[in-house]
């Protein structure tokens, strides 16, 4: 045998009897005193004889720690070398077997050390997580969760610790998450794994640790104390801040509310970094992304979706994300463990969408919102976000046009519901048409082209609907649907027939600029206007000008309107259309007569200024050889001739 075989047998040996030893110590240690005693002297070199290259030296060393375990579990007075053990931990040339084990006993001791023994070793034991195994660090993480409150922020220096950083605000928004009844109880296998977090993330939390709702409490009070100290960014505490606000328990609530509104006017809402964490939480793990089952985090629970919306509203710019956003309303409005109170915080989100969003992106996605705010406004379920909703539909209206210039029947669908709603809804659907003016703007080509296209729009013209309702349509027509184009027309020359005088006159205003008889008159005739203003030589020259300067009026063609009115006359002898008729001296009109007469008057008016010939009245006069040339030319048997013929005739023959 050699020299180094013979050295090597002796090693082996004196490892041996030294581990006997320490066997016969534990064994004669009655006392939970003894016992500490013999640990704190023994226990660190024998779990680094686990690095012996002799099987039978770690063999005995397994045994010795399967007894130390079933001595030290059974008496929780018993201390543990922990400050030997984390150096143990730490050392770079320890090999696997000897962190494990020094884990493991640290995790065991850990908790029994006086409270002024663990904020001594609390940064050493963050400072050791570094690029250890996930599970380590969680084990770690969750030993000096519940003192984070209590270390002095000069101890920690984590703000030159990024990954350490990042690690703790991990841990700390998923110990905020973590709900008081979801807390695992013995004897019981089945348990609901809290919104926000994942299957591997609720493991993680209650494996390591048992806790009973007081002490996660107190856990949630003390990471809120640590959030609160100048140590990290503003924008990385905003997230587990505002979970802790949205806490079941007042006191955690209570306690984040202050660091929030600090938070909340430090962070910059338009960076996407601030929110897209809030996102995240709020829809949960995207489905179409591929993670494992265990590690999908589920949505947000519903209390606390009110709290992430209240700030998710505060985005600007490039910070409200989409399609995030779209998401975030859609689940919110429509959810089935939705409220009536996240419906109208949702509405107010939208409305930041549609004002403060990008353009480009919005109108991709709005005909989405107007899929989904007409579904609310249609149902009586959602009765109480209605004037909202249509906040919404006039505003989106505002920014998208193009998702409302064809939807005619949407404009009398609003207009009908005027007279049934309540003064609230009066208002909500008087905003909601004057904000969707813009978005009707008639091209008249178009609709003489296709009148069909527009044909919902004046199915029940003389509706059962209130005088300010009424009075309130005309005086915003000329917004709601673009000055003089058809429809817009048609529709003011319904309302000059109306029964109240106030309405009628409204009507005349529109159409000609004016009420009064004679200059009506002489706006269908194309009367040359005179100035009969006073001159003040006090006044300014320019002023006085630009007061006497009045705009143009702006017309129809006379053939579009003519085909348009007549296009509405025969679709008024249809079906429920019948209705609108008058019986005159047996003959049957479509339109009143004081409405029929001013039609004609008003396709007088276009054809004049078709046909540019002023000062026209009194026919026969100096202009109508002019008028008939242009009769001649251009209408002369003409399918629109003959139609306003005929309804010339039709009047006259109830006259």
């Amino acid at each position: 045998m050699s020299e180094m075989e013979v050295t090597e047998s002796n090693d082996c040996s004196n490892d041996l009897l030294l581990l006997d030893r320490v066997f016969l110590r534990l064994g004669n240690a009655d006392t939970d005193e003894q016992l500490e005693s013999c640990l704190n002297r023994f226990l660190p070199p024998v779990i680094l004889k686990l690095s012996s290259p002799y099987e039978q030296v770690r063999t005995k060393v397994m045994e010795l720690l399967v007894h130390v375990n079933k001595r030290v579990k059974c008496r929780v007075n018993v201390q543990l070398p922990v400050e030997t053990l984390l150096q143990s931990y730490r050392d770079p040339s320890a090999n696997s077997f000897i962190i494990n084990f020094s884990i493991i006993y640290l995790t065991l001791g850990f908790p029994r050390l006086p409270r002024e023994q663990q904020l001594k070793l609390a940064p050493a034991i963050l400072e050791s997580i570094e690029n250890r195994p996930q599970t380590h660090q969680d084990m770690l993480l969750m030993l000096v969760m519940p003192l984070l409150g209590e270390i002095k922020e000069s101890t920690l220096n984590l703000k030159e610790k990024p990954k350490i950083s990042a690690l703790v605000l991990k841990c700390a928004t998923d110990v905020m998450l973590l709900t008081y009844r979801a807390l695992p109880n013995s004897g019981e296998d089945e348990f609901q794994i809290p919104a926000g977090l994942s299957m591997k993330s609720y493991k993680r939390l209650v494996d390591n640790t048992k806790l009973n709702p007081t002490q996660l409490e107190e856990m949630k009070l003390s990471i809120v104390n640590f959030l609160s100290k100048d140590i990290f960014n503003m924008n990385e505490i905003l997230l587990p801040l505002i979970v802790a606000a949205a806490d079941s328990r007042f006191s955690v609530a209570n306690h984040a509310n202050s660091p929030l509104i600090r938070v909340n006017s430090s962070v910059d809402w338009s960076q996407p970094s601030v929110v897209s964490p809030l996102y995240l939480l709020y829809l949960g793990t995207w489905k179409g992304l591929k993670v494992s089952p265990d590690e999908r985090r589920i949505p947000a629970c519903t209390r606390l979706r009110l709290k992430l919306l209240q700030y998710l509203s505060k985005a600007t710019g490039p910070a409200i994300l989409f399609p995030q956003c779209v998401q975030v309303v859609f689940s919110s409005l429509f959810d089935p463990n939705t409220n009536a109170r996240l419906r109208n915080m949702t509405l107010m989100f939208l409305l930041n969408i549609i004002n403060n969003g990008d353009v480009a992106q919005l109108k991709q996605v709005a005909s989405v919102f107007l899929q989904g705010l007409l579904k609310l406004v249609r149902s009586e379920e959602y009765t109480e976000h209605h004037p909202k909703a249509l906040m919404c539909l006039g505003r989106l209206a505002m920014k998208c046009p193009e998702c409302f210039n064809s939807q005619f029947t949407l404009l009398e669908e609003l207009v009908k519901k005027i007279p049934e709603s309540v003064p609230e809804m009066k208002t909500a659907l008087r905003d909601a048409l004057l904000d969707m003016a813009t978005a009707y703007k008639i091209n008249v080509k178009d609709i003489v082209k296709e009148p069909a296209s527009i044909a919902g729009t004046s199915q029940d013209d003389k509706m059962e609907v209130d005088d300010d309702s009424r009075t309130s349509a005309v005086s915003s027509e000329p917004n709601a649907l673009a000055l003089f184009a058809l429809l817009d027309q048609y529709l003011l020359l319904l309302a000059s027939g109306d029964s109240q005088d106030d309405i009628s006159t409204e009507a005349l205003k529109h159409l000609y600029g004016t009420s009064r008889p004679n200059e009506i008159e002489d706006v269908v005739n194309n009367v040359s206007q005179k100035e009969t203003a006073v001159v003040n030589l006090d006044e300014d020259y320019s002023k006085r000008e630009q007061d006497v300067k009045q705009d143009e009026l702006t017309v129809p063609k006379f053939n579009d309107m003519v085909n348009y009115i007549w296009y509405e006359k025969e679709k008024r002898k249809k079906g429920s259309n019948v209705k609108h008729r008058f019986v005159v001296s047996n003959q049957v009109l479509q339109f009143h007569p004081q409405t029929y007469q001013e039609m004609l008057r008003y396709l007088r008016m276009c054809l004049n200024r078709d046909a540019n010939i002023k000062d026209c009245s009194h026919h026969p006069n100096a202009k109508s050889p002019l008028l008939s040339k242009f009769i001649t030319d251009n209408l002369l048997e003409s399918e629109v001739l003959e139609r306003f013929l005929t309804m010339i005739t039709t009047l006259l023959n109830v006259s």
